[in-house]
């Protein structure tokens, strides 16, 4: 393999890896790089006055780079390391709590979902003013009332500034995502949002940031999770909750299913008793 080959593959694999940064404990994700190239400028245009580059709001880092993401179907925003708190710029576009026939109050609009390396997923719904709401209020328009209030203690405003109009003005809301102690060591594989069909409502991201230590900044608690359930396994129909954590291979012998256990306990025996009788009853038919 010639030195050009291997620096080829170099720069397609840097490539497809998602741009991050990492300053303080803080991992800070730029946006553009899963950004429509509409959406690259949005809030350089909508939100003027918000600051742009590594800035911190609320107390933590940010990269904002003028980009937004719409929640629209699933977004996912890798990150793989241990993580200890998840930090969301969340908002909506023309949230309204009128007239009735466009009201989108008390609306679940999408969901956002933490995935584990040990296939854990925890999710939080978003709610038109419960946790997010328009990034904008205008003035002197009264046919149209924006939703401009959060009642939840995990969500707080960041930013207000001067909107796209001298009439309107402009907020930037952070969501704060508490990860469970027991999950604290495993990597975070990504953060995935999705939207739910049939809504009203139009949500974005501005900014997303993990960090692998506790801020004083209250979350949003998924609670502590019980010790994992034991794998269920099935043989022959039947299933077998192991007594002891233990691993095991699948893998066929004419055809037969056969499992090669690490760890001899009662719930292994009796998996291999049922295999063995599962090959006794195929071998009578042949």
């Amino acid at each position: 393999m010639t030195k050009i080959t291997i620096v080829a593959i170099l720069a397609i694999l840097l490539t497809a890896m998602p741009l991050v940064h990492s300053q303080q404990g803080f991992t800070t994700i730029p946006l553009a790089q899963f950004a429509d190239s509409s959406d690259r400028q949005w809030l350089s245009h909508w939100v003027p006055g918000l600051p742009q580059g590594g800035v911190e709001l609320g107390g933590v880092q940010f990269d904002i780079d003028g980009s937004i993401v719409w929640i629209e179907g699933t977004k996912q925003f890798p990150v793989n390391q241990p993580t200890t708190q998840v930090f969301l710029l969340v908002n909506g576009l023309d949230l309204l709590q009128a007239p009735q026939r466009l009201s989108v109050l008390g609306e679940r609009a999408a969901q956002v979902a933490l995935s584990f390396s040990n296939a854990v997923r925890l999710s939080l719904d978003f709610e038109v003013g419960k946790n997010v709401r328009s990034y904008e209020s205008v003035s002197g328009v009264s046919e149209y009332v924006f939703v401009t209030e959060t009642s939840e203690p995990y969500v707080h405003q960041v930013y207000s500034g001067v909107g796209s109009n001298s009439y309107s003005t402009a907020y930037i809301d952070m969501m704060t995502l508490d990860v469970p102690t027991q999950l604290r060591q495993i990597s975070l594989v990504n953060v995935e949002f999705t939207s739910y069909p049939h809504t009203g409502s139009s949500l974005f991201i501005s900014g997303l940031t993990t960090s692998n230590f506790k801020t004083g900044i209250v979350g949003y608690s998924f609670g502590e999770l019980a010790s994992p359930p034991p794998p269920v396994t099935s043989v022959g129909g039947v299933s077998i909750v192991p007594i002891l954590t233990y691993r095991f291979q699948l893998f066929r012998i004419f055809g037969v299913e056969l499992i090669s256990v690490s760890i001899v306990d009662l719930a292994s025996i009796a998996v291999i008793s049922i295999t063995a009788a599962e090959l006794y009853r195929r071998l009578r038919r042949k």
